[in-house]
C-alpha cells in the first residue's frame, strides 16, 4: 500500500538540487509532451533505489514521469492536497538542510490515479486488456477490489502480450502483472497511457 502523505523528496528547481536526479532532469526538453520510453527506462535504471519512503512506489511512479518522462508538473506549490495538482519542490532552510515539498498526488496512489483520471488524455486499459498497454504507461493496483487505490508501477516491458512491472515497495524490475494481480483475490489494475492534458 502507498498512502504515504508525502512531503519530501527531489524535483528541479531554480535551487541547486543534490539529488542524484539532477542529471536527468537537466536533458528534459521543455517542449516535449512525455517521453513514455524515458519514463521506463528511468524506472528500469531506478527500481532498486533506496526507497525515500517506507511507502514509495507512488513517488517512485511519479519520478519516473518527471526525471525519465519530461513530464511537467502542475499547479506547483498550490493546493498539495487537491487532485488537480501535482508536483514536488526543493527548499533550502535557514540553517542550510535542503528539503522537498509534493502535492498528496506525487506519492499517494488513491490521489495520483485520480489527478491522471482527470488530466491525461491517454488511453486507460485494464489488467484484462493489459496486451493494449505500452511501455512507459502507469499502472495502479486495488488489492482486493476494495477501497482505493493501493500501489502504483511503470510499465517497463511488453512480451508476448502480457506487461512487466517495475516498482518500489518490494522493489521489482520487470515483474509480470498477472503476479500482481493474482496475489490476491478481486485485485484489479488500471493502465495509464499518459497524454498530459493540462499543456
Amino acid at each position: 500500500m502507498d498512502n504515504d502523505s508525502g512531503t519530501t523528496s527531489g524535483t528541479r528547481t531554480s535551487v541547486a538540487d543534490p539529488s542524484p536526479y539532477a542529471a536527468y532532469a537537466a536533458q528534459i526538453t521543455p517542449y516535449a509532451t512525455i517521453n513514455a520510453s524515458g519514463t521506463a527506462k528511468w524506472a528500469r535504471d531506478h527500481w532498486n533505489d533506496r526507497p525515500q519512503y517506507s511507502q514509495d512506489c507512488t513517488n517512485f511512479a511519479s519520478k519516473a514521469l518527471y526525471y525519465g518522462g519530461g513530464m511537467r508538473m502542475k499547479g506547483v506549490n498550490k493546493d498539495k492536497k487537491s487532485a488537480d495538482n501535482w508536483w514536488k519542490t526543493g527548499h533550502t532552510a535557514p540553517h542550510g538542510v535542503y528539503y522537498y515539498t509534493n502535492s498528496y498526488s506525487w506519492t499517494v496512489a488513491d490521489k495520483l490515479h485520480l489527478f491522471l483520471s482527470r488530466h491525461s488524455d491517454g488511453m486507460v486499459n485494464t489488467e484484462s486488456k493489459q496486451s493494449k498497454a505500452k511501455v512507459g504507461d502507469i499502472v495502479l493496483f486495488n488489492w482486493g477490489g476494495s477501497g482505493g487505490w493501493d500501489h502504483a508501477g511503470v510499465i517497463t516491458q511488453m512480451k508476448n502480450g502480457k506487461a512487466y512491472v517495475s516498482a518500489h515497495n518490494n522493489n521489482r524490475l520487470n515483474q509480470r502483472l498477472d503476479v500482481y494481480i493474482n496475489s490476491k483475490k478481486g485485485t484489479w489494475a488500471d493502465i495509464f497511457h499518459v497524454i498530459p492534458g493540462w499543456y
